[in-house]
């Protein structure tokens, strides 16, 4: 327990200095919950990645191949 717990607070020591690198979910809940906070984090982080390289590149925004 003493073990699990000083891991769990040195992770958060490195997400706290480096919040650009690491994502801090909450994994209390069902497999269901936690998978729907983590996509929800994924999808935000990715979200705003675009958007601040498209505003750094002035790049068109990516089309999806056609089918």
């Amino acid at each position: 327990e003493e073990f699990h717990a000083r891991v769990a607070a040195a992770y958060r020591d490195l997400a706290a200095a480096d919040p650009q690198r690491w994502l801090v979910v909450d994994g209390r809940g069902s497999i269901d919950e936690v998978a729907r906070r983590l996509q929800a984090a994924v999808a935000e982080r990715l979200n705003r990645e675009l958007s601040k390289w498209l505003k750094d590149t002035n790049a068109p925004m990516p089309r999806p191949p056609k089918q």
